[in-house]
């Protein structure tokens, strides 16, 4: 009976642990959401049209508007590669373009090395190729919007529209 009471009293011991571990986890990501969510991003295509042979090279854009030093995590943004669908690509018709890159599991809360710091009115940009992580198999008009979502909340893009041709 002694075992019984000790391994409960064990298991109420990590429990407790375990949700005091979860709240400062969630005032983390509170912190980080509410700063993050002054930042503003936009995307840029680096050529007027594309062919459907050619790699499709996009830059996204993370500005600090604020007047206070800003961190957010790269989590679900170009900054980390394809390891996230961060983009809602459609072509003309509506349809939505599969996403065929990697979808990467997370630690949270992020770990020290997977944040960027802008200072007061800087900007921080990286290129990428879009057919790295969407089907892009026919020529047409395509729309791409940044899908922000509750890990950073940088503030969504305005829809970027690219041209491929055969």
């Amino acid at each position: 009976m002694k075992k019984i009471g000790f391994a409960i009293g064990i298991m109420l011991l990590l429990g407790a642990t375990a949700c005091s571990t979860n709240k400062t986890n969630d005032s983390q990501q509170t912190e980080m959401k509410t700063a993050a969510s002054k930042l503003v991003s936009s995307l840029k295509a680096t050529q007027e049209s594309y062919s459907l042979n050619d790699t499709i090279s996009l830059e996204f854009t993370v500005t600090n508007p604020t007047k206070e030093t800003i961190r957010f995590t790269q989590y679900h943004t170009p900054f980390e590669g394809m390891m996230s669908k961060f983009l809602d690509v459609t072509d003309s018709n509506g349809n939505e373009m599969n996403y065929i890159g990697a979808m990467a599991k997370r630690m949270m809360p992020p770990p020290e090395s997977s944040y960027h710091t802008l200072q007061p009115g800087e900007s921080k940009s990286v290129k990428f190729s879009l057919k790295k992580g969407y089907e892009i198999l026919k020529p047409g008009v395509y729309k791409i919007n940044y899908n922000q979502v509750s890990i950073n909340e940088i503030k969504g893009s305005k829809t970027l529209k690219i041209t491929v041709t055969e």
